[in-house]
């Protein structure tokens, strides 16, 4: 299959879970590319021909649990100063 060349942003600690993965599989001799892309693929794959799951709504609900997160982190947050 042929590989496309995208930039795409991560928040850090999911890099840093990714490098977590890739350390402690040396025996596979994997990197971040290959990680990000088989947990994608495994999102979108479909099962006997038949979705697995709404993807919409998955991913609807997904980004707004993300996002409610984000929120409640920077309420948090004391400003910088």
């Amino acid at each position: 299959m042929k590989k496309v060349r995208v930039g795409i942003s991560f928040d850090r600690d999911v890099v840093e879970a990714v490098d977590k993965q890739v350390a402690a599989s040396p025996d596979l001799s994997i990197d971040r590319s290959e990680i990000v892309n088989a947990v994608t693929r495994s999102f979108f794959e479909k099962e006997d021909g038949h979705d697995v799951r709404d993807l919409k709504s998955t991913t609807r609900e997904l980004l707004i649990r993300e996002r409610k997160q984000k929120r409640r982190q920077g309420a948090t947050r004391r400003p910088q100063r």
